[in-house]
C-alpha cells in the first residue's frame, strides 16, 4: 500500500486553476478507465508540484465539469537527487517500460540517445509523435505513483552532441559498462545533487562510444557481474541510486 497517499483517483491537469472542464480525451480517460462519477472526488496535479482536491459538479456524455474544494498544496513525493537518464534509443516495448519506470522511479527526465548500435531508426517526421507517446506515458506513470511533477522527456540528441553537453560541478556523470571498473558505492553521490546517467541500446554502446564518455569525464560503472538488459539495467541502477542516496 503507498504510505501518505489517499485513495482518492488523480490526475494529471496542468491548467487546474484557470479552467473548471475537461476536454473530450480526458473525459473519455475519467469516464471509461478511472469510471468517475457525478459527485466523486479527484486529486488534480499540475505537473510542477501542486495539487488540488476537486469534485465533479457535472457528468454529461462527453463533458466533465468540476470544482475546486480544497486549497492547492504543493507536496513533494520527488528524489533527494536530480536524476536525467539519456538512454540509447531502444525497441518500442523496451523503450516504452523505461519511460514508465524511469517515472515511477522519481527521475527528473529522459534525454533519447541516438548512438551506433540502435536498431530502432528514428524518422524524422516521426520524432514529435514519439516524443507525445513517450510524454504520456510518463504523464500517466507519474500520475499512478503520486508524483505531482512528471518526468520530462527531451528531444533526441546524437551521442557525440550529447557528448558535448556542459554539466555543472555539482553532476556526477556515469556510463553503465560491462567493462567498468566503477561500483555505486565508490562514488560520492550524496556530494552530488545532480546525476546522469547513459546507458546504451540493446547492444550496448560501442568501444569508441565508451571511450568518448570516459574522456568527457563519465565515470564506467557496473552493475555486478552479469550483464542486464538495457531496460533491466536502467530499473536497477535508478533503484540502486535512489537506496545509496537515501531516498528507498
Amino acid at each position: 500500500m503507498r504510505q501518505g497517499l489517499c485513495m482518492i483517483p488523480r490526475f494529471y491537469y496542468p491548467n487546474f486553476l484557470n479552467n473548471s472542464d475537461f476536454d473530450y480525451k480526458q473525459c473519455h480517460h475519467l469516464k471509461n478507465v478511472l469510471r468517475i462519477k457525478l459527485g466523486q472526488k479527484v486529486i488534480l496535479f499540475d505537473g510542477n508540484g501542486g495539487e488540488t482536491e476537486v469534485r465533479i459538479v457535472s457528468s454529461l456524455k462527453s463533458e466533465l465539469s468540476f470544482e475546486r474544494i480544497g486549497d492547492v498544496k504543493f507536496i513533494s513525493r520527488e528524489n533527494i537527487k536530480n536524476i536525467t537518464i539519456a538512454q540509447a534509443l531502444c525497441q518500442k516495448q523496451r523503450m516504452d517500460y523505461i519511460v514508465q519506470k524511469s517515472a515511477e522511479l522519481g527521475v527528473e527526465s529522459i534525454i533519447p540517445i541516438i548512438s551506433s548500435r540502435c536498431i530502432v531508426k528514428l524518422v524524422p517526421s516521426k520524432i514529435p509523435t514519439k516524443i507525445l507517446r513517450w510524454q504520456s506515458i510518463s504523464n500517466g506513470a507519474s500520475q499512478q505513483c503520486g508524483r505531482n511533477k512528471v518526468t520530462n522527456v527531451c528531444n533526441p540528441m546524437s551521442f557525440d552532441d550529447f557528448i558535448k553537453k556542459k554539466h555543472s560541478d555539482n553532476t556526477e556523470l556515469i556510463v553503465l559498462s560491462p567493462q567498468g571498473d566503477v561500483n555505486l558505492t565508490d562514488l560520492p553521490l550524496k556530494h552530488k545533487q545532480n546525476i546522469f546517467l547513459l546507458i546504451g541500446p540493446e547492444a550496448g554502446l560501442s568501444d569508441f562510444e565508451e571511450e568518448k564518455a570516459l574522456f568527457a569525464n563519465f565515470k564506467p560503472l557496473q552493475l555486478g557481474k552479469r550483464i542486464l538488459r538495457a531496460e533491466t539495467a536502467s530499473v536497477a541502477a535508478i533503484s540502486a541510486i535512489n537506496v545509496l542516496t537515501g531516498d528507498f
